[in-house]
């Protein structure tokens, strides 16, 4: 989780470049080579241990992201997880019966991980069919990831005319100002970007996480903070008959990220445009999608 992640780590990584400009190109402190993860050269000291190469084992580090992302590896049950609950209220699409019924069914010390599994794909099957929330009566309809990308959308209007005709009077001042959104409007679904999904899954009550088939808070299956593994195991190679180095998969991977992040902080310190926002946000999300993949 992001607490561990920031417990365990020496310092918070913020600098995209790697090297002063100095003639010694000694590694730029709080960027991904800073000495305080640890070293790669015989010749350097770690800076939070002071050991040499063979003495210290490196030291991970964090990067505070601006937006959550999608975490990969969750991604599958973080749609099931808003198949299951009201989009409005965060309450489980279930009546009191029901919640009992399924709550029996993992209930006990005979309920092995394949029948929590198997109750929980009920569970899903049952609450995509549900359509008004038992709770606060809110419209729900389904949830669903988007073609070769990490995003999803909520169709909460479907098969509601009257609903979605009162949705579509939200884009009037849009389509004042564009008049090709008109031709685009019967696809409009609600973008369940994830801060959205961050904030109904902070309302999910403690007590449904079983039932949700996790243990933890359901906002720790987002990502907010990305670990930066030690120096050591992402070395930088000294090129021969050049003072230049060739630097790791890895590290060139956690520039990127930190470049975008930075770029995004500034434009929402700038108040910039909603879409270059947007888009430095996408980019994110694949960065980080892309390291998550390269460390398993």
């Amino acid at each position: 989780g992001d607490e561990e992640i920031k417990d365990m780590a020496a310092l918070e990584i913020t600098e995209r470049n790697l090297y002063t400009s100095n003639p010694l190109r000694s590694p730029l402190p709080d960027g991904v080579l800073d000495t305080r993860l640890g070293i790669s050269d015989r010749k350097l000291e770690c800076a939070t241990c002071k050991g040499r190469l063979t003495d210290c084992a490196g030291h991970f580090g964090f990067i505070r992201l601006e937006l959550p992302v999608f975490h990969i590896g969750y991604f599958k049950h973080v749609l099931s997880i808003l198949q299951c609950v009201c989009k409005s209220c965060s309450c489980l699409l279930l009546s009191e019966v029901e919640r009992a019924e399924f709550q029996q069914a993992i209930s006990g010390k005979g309920c092995t991980v394949n029948k929590r599994n198997a109750t929980f794909k009920k569970l899903v099957e049952r609450c995509k069919r549900v359509r008004s929330c038992p709770a606060c009566k809110a419209l729900n309809g389904p949830v669903k990831k988007l073609p070769n990308q990490l995003k999803l959308c909520h169709d909460r209007f479907l098969k509601d005319e009257k609903a979605k005709a009162q949705f579509l009077t939200t884009f009037d001042q849009a389509k004042r100002e564009n008049e090709r959104i008109e031709e685009h409007l019967g696809k409009a679904v609600e973008n369940l970007n994830c801060l959205r999904v961050w904030e109904i899954f902070k309302r999910i009550k403690p007590e449904d996480r079983e039932l949700l088939n996790i243990r933890v808070p359901p906002e720790k299956l987002l990502m907010t903070h990305i670990p930066v593994p030690p120096v050591c195991i992402r070395p930088s190679i000294e090129m021969e008959m050049s003072s230049a180095t060739n630097e790791d998969d890895i590290t060139m991977k956690l520039i990127q990220i930190v470049e975008v992040n930075n770029s995004l902080r500034g434009s929402i310190e700038k108040g910039l445009a909603l879409t270059g926002l947007m888009e430095s946000w996408d980019f994110l999300q694949m960065q980080c999608a892309m390291y998550i993949n390269s460390e398993a």
